[in-house]
């Protein structure tokens, strides 16, 4: 039978804000917000709260940023609350908090476990070339991603598929799921993974670099997978040039300009074919249509060519 219970709440950015956002709408009492310390963002290097902490200030919910284990240990054990829900909190948690609640700790995980336990199960699903993904309801426990699991169900990625979009798919049905679990908790059974495990390790800068030697398809998927990172990037006049949406191309594989190549209408000759740049980014500059970049770059230089 469905009844309301006391959460206290862990997780730092966007996509774990709107599962907060849901959790806040609902009959569940949220106890206490655990989120990242503030840290220094933007151009103007301003300290900024993350999002799970504005959006849980808004309504009023105390929260705590503990800046260590031990911290983080004595904050917590101190609240008094039936679960712990945790979404995208960005830091491992000890077993006695793991313990400290009579239903545990719950983790919203964004891929069909076991496969792409860890860091970037979003990213990395997009990036391998997945076809499709999905949620799992999690009981923590001590290993990474390893405990049994109450509930998934799957997502399709598409052709057009990024990062950000994907988010937003799974987190709708995360909300649907964590609500089933949450609403009865007192005789939900969890059941252990079954499968082989793979892992989405955290991502850095070169996961998403590319240059004249990238497939067409490596690039695309780059630019879905980094959609949230400010797409893929390459180096042109030894700077940073960050591409940020694509297109297919009309010309086809058979356009003529040698690999790494770009022409003034945006068409990027790769390993294998062309792509169309729709959207790009200059160091120190906002996104810009890639018109408007080669007005700056001015028209009569191309076709320019990028670095390797």
């Amino acid at each position: 039978m469905s009844y309301p219970v006391k959460i206290v709440y862990f997780g730092t950015p966007n996509p774990a804000m709107e599962i907060l956002d849901a959790l806040i709408e609902s009959n569940h009492e949220i106890v206490a917000v655990i989120t990242q310390p503030d840290k220094r963002r933007g151009r103007g290097n301003k300290l900024l709260p993350t999002p799970v902490k504005k959006r849980a200030l808004d309504a009023g919910i105390t929260v705590y940023e503990p800046t260590n284990k031990v911290e983080l240990s004595d904050t917590v054990l101190k609240l008094k609350a039936d679960v712990g829900v945790v979404v995208a909190y960005g830091r491992i948690l000890p077993v006695n908090i793991l313990e400290h609640f009579k239903f545990g700790c719950i983790n919203v995980h964004y891929s069909l476990l076991p496969k792409y336990r860890g860091a970037a199960p979003v990213e990395r699903a997009i990036l391998e070339g997945e076809k499709l993904t999905g949620v799992s309801i999690m009981k923590m426990d001590e290993g990474l991603d390893t405990g049994e699991v109450f509930a998934s169900r799957q997502v399709d990625i598409g052709a057009k598929t990024n990062t950000e979009s994907l988010f937003k798919s799974l987190n709708s049905i995360g909300i649907d799921l964590l609500g089933l679990v949450l609403g009865d908790l007192d005789s939900q059974s969890p059941y252990p993974q079954v499968g082989e495990p793979s892992y989405a390790q955290k991502l850095g800068p070169d996961d998403f670099y590319f240059d004249s030697t990238s497939t067409t398809n490596e690039l695309d998927l780059k630019v879905r997978a980094g959609s949230l990172v400010k797409g893929a990037w390459t180096f042109f006049n030894n700077e940073r040039l960050r591409v940020l949406s694509i297109s297919v191309s009309k010309e086809g594989s058979n356009y003529s300009l040698e690999p790494g190549m770009i022409t003034k209408r945006g068409e990027i000759t790769l390993n294998d074919g062309v792509l169309v740049i729709e959207e790009i980014q200059a160091p120190g500059k906002a996104a810009m249509k890639f018109s408007a970049w080669a007005n700056g770059v001015g028209v009569d230089n191309f076709p320019i060519k990028i670095d390797n």
